[in-house]
């Protein structure tokens, strides 16, 4: 597995510790959006103009 992907693997396990240690599912989504959205952009625009 790449870094990156490690990366995002760690994020999305700390969100579901957060789910399991009782935080509310918008307030783990808020953080999951902070930390991924602007990868996810960035990947969807690369993908999208083939850069």
């Amino acid at each position: 597995m790449d870094l990156v992907a490690e990366g995002a693997y760690a994020v999305v396990h700390a969100g579901t510790r957060m789910l399991e240690s009782g935080q509310k599912l918008e307030r783990v989504h808020s953080h999951l959006m902070t930390l991924l959205g602007p990868f996810v952009t960035e990947r969807h625009t690369a993908a999208a103009t083939g850069t």
